[in-house]
């Protein structure tokens, strides 16, 4: 009797959906810093990353209202908060893990300075993401890897010299992210 419990235990155990209600961690890729993820039900999940990005994009956009396009050579940096609102759902769920796919998108908004300039500028657009995910049923440990195209905007007031420009850069953006979270039920 008691080894019918315990394999009715296990088999209960492992029957359980490996989804997990939160999970915290490290991102890397285009952005570092730290990730947090908290599902709503089953499905819907909210994941939230702050960090910092190195980034250079082609951009075209407004000096003082005249239009410019810059080629490649508009490298800054960005102090960025990116919520992410998510559908995930499982592919395969095999005894050592679950492996899902998750799509959605959100906004993300921060701080972003131009690696020639000392003045702060604005950051805010909107991304699309798409990844995978693996978590772990025996230790709680999540891995996923996503995909998120955007679009960005750069805005702000430079000064150079005696001169004040008013900066709006726009531009697609995108960003890769692989991240390792320790989740919790």
């Amino acid at each position: 009797m008691k080894k019918l419990l315990t394999l009715a235990f296990a088999i209960c155990a492992l029957s359980v959906s490996a989804q997990y209600k939160h999970a915290v961690g490290p991102i890397v890729g285009t952005l570092y810093g730290g990730s947090y993820k908290t599902f709503f039900n089953d499905h819907l999940a909210l994941q939230t990353d702050l960090g910092i990005g190195l980034h250079r994009n082609p951009g075209a956009g407004y000096v003082n209202g005249e239009y410019y396009r810059k080629f490649m050579n508009e490298g800054y940096w960005n102090l960025m908060v990116n919520p992410n609102l998510l559908y995930q759902a499982p592919i395969a769920t095999p005894n050592s893990g679950t492996f899902s796919y998750y799509i959605g998108g959100g906004i993300h908004l921060g701080m972003a300075m131009e690696y020639s300039s000392p003045e702060p500028l604005g950051n805010a657009g909107a991304n699309a993401m798409a990844g995978i995910e693996w978590s772990f049923n025996k230790i709680p440990l999540a891995l996923s890897f996503d995909f998120r195209p955007g679009y960005s905007c750069v805005f702000g007031i430079e000064k150079y010299y005696s001169t004040s420009y008013i900066i709006s850069l726009h531009m697609f953006d995108w960003a890769i992210g692989l991240s390792a979270r320790y989740y919790f039920k």
